[in-house]
């Protein structure tokens, strides 16, 4: 064999070495890095959309939702009960409470046993004190108010009177203290931002 026939094959062994090693350098590349890149890309993908996408929206979504279906149920709940109520005090020939003075109040408070029902998150909660305590005043002929305190750091439920000599005190059901409130105030460690009376 001549020299010029071992270097045409000496160029061609070469650049099949060349051809063998690229597609397998292509097949390792591909077959390792490729496939642990990609599933590596789409586990961070994953985990972030999940993380700051789900997780962000259903905080957002719940929070939002919570807020409009109270303010939802508070409103026709109170039209359903005001109306329902009408109807009842119409066909029961109706009632008449009255403002009482402010020692009616204390007398009224020491005789009241809501103060003395087991505070329970699951069973019996502000709102049921407040209802309470309303009920016991009615049946001894004393107009009470639901108050209802919007606080900077949630809502609070009391009660709340019209005296005849002192003006508007607040009731803690819970307690049976009277308290001043007022825009601005601090109640419960949180500012009282709104106050809605129901009487």
């Amino acid at each position: 064999m001549g020299v010029r026939e071992k270097m045409a094959l000496a160029a061609a062994v070469t650049a099949a070495l060349c051809i063998a090693s690229f597609f397998a350098g292509f097949l390792v590349g591909y077959g390792g890095g490729f496939s642990s890149g990609w599933s590596s890309g789409m586990k961070r993908a994953w985990d972030e959309a999940y993380g700051s996408g789900y997780l962000a929206g259903w905080a957002a979504g719940n929070s939002t939702g919570f807020s409009e279906g109270y303010a939802a149920g508070e409103s026709e709940g109170y039209k359903s009960g005001y109306i329902q109520g009408a109807r009842d005090a119409a066909l029961a020939g109706g009632f008449s409470l009255r403002d009482p003075a402010y020692d009616e109040v204390v007398d009224f408070l020491r005789d009241s046993g809501v103060d003395r029902m087991t505070y329970d998150p699951a069973g019996i909660v502000c709102l049921e004190y407040a209802a309470a305590l309303k009920n016991e005043a009615a049946e001894r002929g004393l107009r009470c108010g639901i108050a209802i305190v919007y606080l900077e750091g949630g809502i609070r439920v009391l009660n709340c009177f019209s005296t005849i000599d002192r003006g508007l005190i607040y009731v803690e059901p819970q307690t049976d203290a009277i308290i001043s409130l007022r825009l601005g105030d601090y109640y419960a460690g949180s500012k009282v931002v709104r106050i809605i009376i129901v009487w």
